[in-house]
């Protein structure tokens, strides 16, 4: 039986996740928490199989985070869970060490599947997108502008992609400080006029 600490700051998918995983038979979640800051000592204490954490917690980067434990243990096995797909962080994950990087769109047989896999890095195969986005927003934060484009508000863009509306929250503002915006009308006019995100494009078939 495979055990396993999960870093996650959405609450339902965190305690989803653990009933999947204890479901099955041979994972046991031995320990969780919403904050990447606890992950280190959480993983000294118990030394698990595998230490399953989300790619931005509710306390900063869960993937920073990741890359520290790998240099301190560099025998722990990471997987990083992600909401979308972020090209130079899958990039920076794999040049660090770590593991694995889940999506969490993942069906469960596939999750699951991944998870069991020994001595074998698991990486999403992203496809390149011809036009650099401006202000050198993320995918991620061009996704979430979209959805706020489209006219969801910020707790209902958290539960459709699975991250806590903190977590949300400091996206948009890291965006606005990279455009230097004001507001988020004005950065959400200018994307939508330079066709980056399009407020009428419903990709997630509402």
């Amino acid at each position: 039986m495979k055990s396993i600490i999960i870093i996650e700051d959405h609450r339902v998918l965190r305690d989803s996740l653990s009933q999947v995983l204890e479901g099955k038979g041979d994972f046991c979640v031995i320990e969780q928490s919403s904050r990447a800051s606890d992950a280190l000592h959480l993983c000294r204490r118990y030394q698990p199989d595998i230490l399953l954490m989300d790619i931005i917690t509710e306390d900063g980067d869960g993937l920073e985070e990741a890359i520290r434990i790998k240099e301190i243990m560099p025998q722990q096995r990471i997987y990083l869970l992600s909401g979308l797909k972020e090209a130079d962080r899958v990039e920076r994950a794999k040049e660090a060490g770590i593991d694995g990087y889940l999506l969490k769109d993942l069906p469960v047989a596939q999750l699951l599947a991944k998870l069991r896999q020994h001595d074998t890095v698991v990486f999403p195969i992203l496809e390149n997108t011809p036009d650099e986005p401006p202000f050198d927003l993320t995918p991620t934060e061009l996704d979430i502008l979209e959805l706020l484009a489209m006219g969801y508000n910020v707790e209902s863009v958290a539960e459709k992609l699975s991250y806590s509306p903190h977590t949300i929250k400091k996206y948009i503002s890291r965006a606005l400080v990279k455009s230097g915006c004001s507001n988020r009308a004005m950065l959400l006019a200018q994307l939508t006029k330079s066709g980056h995100i399009n407020p009428l494009k419903n990709h997630l078939n509402e």
